[in-house]
């Protein structure tokens, strides 16, 4: 049999810092960006590294008992846990006498960031936070390597009962003094409250006096066209279903422009150029007139985004699409039609002109119009993030509390 170690007690009752106690996963997605962001942000903000006491644990478990059952399942990893393996060898399983707190947790945001073989990724990280490779070697080939992982086995299934051999993971899982921390609550600014709401002495805690619940929500910012093939399909699959998404309508700020364009200075040329469209983009001005040129106090957030799905799925004279969308989402049909054969139409044409011409310079005035276009929070999605699922860990991320980021939080 298998050499037992005791993994150490959870709480050290004997200490006087609060402690972070967090379960991780080797290559667990949601595990690896808790690693990359929040921690690493969090261990280097000032005074916490001293003012508390970080206690790690990894996620690791088998169908029965890990004294005897060693077929080994961690999250997102191959039979036989390979990468915790390399990775327990290196903290000496969690061990605080043999390795410092700063090792273990700089190992750990370490392996967050690394790529290559597994061998290649410790040694790089191991050279990072001070550690001997070659005891470490020794470890992940020999007794020493499968005795860590029973003992981690054991401590997941004492921990962690309701699915310490079957279902998800759920982890990252971080408690702060004995306090679970939630789901959505995995956020540096989230965190960092906590911790210092233990009252711990961190210069960091200062900024925490400015934080208060009412922060301003995320921005999901998107520039589309009214009749662009790429815009359509983005509204009928991946915003239709983002804006569903339980809670996400009321966790982020939805903030829309048109794309439309002339040749010169809007203010003076209109000869409007618009994707996919006929010159004097006339699909755009029924649209606009819908939303009111995206004005955030006539029309509400609800009526932007829900007449941009079903128009997208629309079909019909532009008249009809648009009294149809209308109706929909509980626009005016008569204002619309006022504003689309009036000046007003116009004028919102220059205005949206004008803010595409600010916002993408490079292309305002030829060349392709780039769109759809997003940003979230300020960064720019790629073309290849621009699925439902990249969308939506992006948003969670930020630390939003919706309900629907439950799966993307945890393995």
């Amino acid at each position: 049999m298998l050499q037992h170690i005791h993994a150490s007690s959870v709480l050290d009752a004997s200490t006087s810092k609060p402690i972070f106690d967090g379960t991780f996963g080797a290559n667990c997605p949601p595990c690896k960006e808790f690693g990359q962001t929040v921690l690493k942000k969090l261990y280097s903000a000032d005074g916490i590294a001293d003012a508390v006491d970080f206690q790690m644990h990894s996620a690791i478990r088998s169908a029965g008992d890990p004294s005897i059952d060693q077929a080994w399942a961690c999250p997102d990893e191959e039979p036989g846990c390979p990468m915790t393996k390399w990775f327990i060898c290196a903290v000496d399983g969690w061990n605080q006498t043999t390795t410092t707190q700063d090792q273990q947790v700089n190992f750990l945001i370490c392996w967050d960031d690394s790529m290559g073989t597994l061998k290649m990724r410790t040694k790089k990280c191991a050279k990072v936070a001070g550690l001997n490779m070659v005891k470490i070697e020794e470890c992940q080939r020999s007794t020493q390597g499968e005795a860590l992982q029973v003992a981690a086995a054991d401590a997941f299934e004492k921990r962690f009962p309701t699915h310490a051999h079957s279902g998800i993971f759920n982890v990252p899982h971080i408690f702060i003094g004995g306090k679970e921390v939630d789901l959505n609550d995995m956020n540096y600014n989230s965190v960092l409250k906590s911790l210092c709401e233990t009252g711990i002495e961190a210069r960091a805690c200062k900024a925490v006096a400015g934080m208060t619940a009412s922060q301003a929500k995320p921005v999901f910012d998107g520039t589309f066209g009214a009749n662009c093939p790429p815009c359509k399909e983005f509204g009928q699959t991946v915003l239709k279903k983002l804006y569903a998404a339980d809670g996400i309508a009321d966790a982020v700020d939805f903030q829309m422009h048109s794309a439309i364009r002339s040749a010169g200075d809007p203010s003076t040329d209109h000869a409007w150029a618009c994707p996919d469209e006929d010159t004097g983009c006339p699909m755009t001005k029924w649209f606009i007139c819908a939303i009111d040129g995206w004005n955030q106090t006539t029309t509400t957030q609800d009526q932007q985004v829900n007449f941009l799905t079903c128009w997208d799925d629309s079909t019909g004279t532009l008249e009809d699409r648009t009294a149809a969308c209308a109706k929909a989402v509980g626009l005016d049909m008569a204002s619309i039609t006022a504003c689309q054969s009036g000046a007003k139409g116009e004028a919102l044409q220059v205005a949206a002109a004008e803010a595409f011409e600010k916002r993408f310079p490079t292309h305002a005035h030829s060349g392709m119009f780039e769109v759809p276009h997003l940003f979230i929070n300020g960064a720019e999605v790629g073309i290849n993030s621009r699925d439902y699922d990249s969308i939506m860990k992006a948003l969670c991320a930020t630390g939003i509390k919706a309900d629907a980021c439950s799966q993307y939080r945890v393995c």
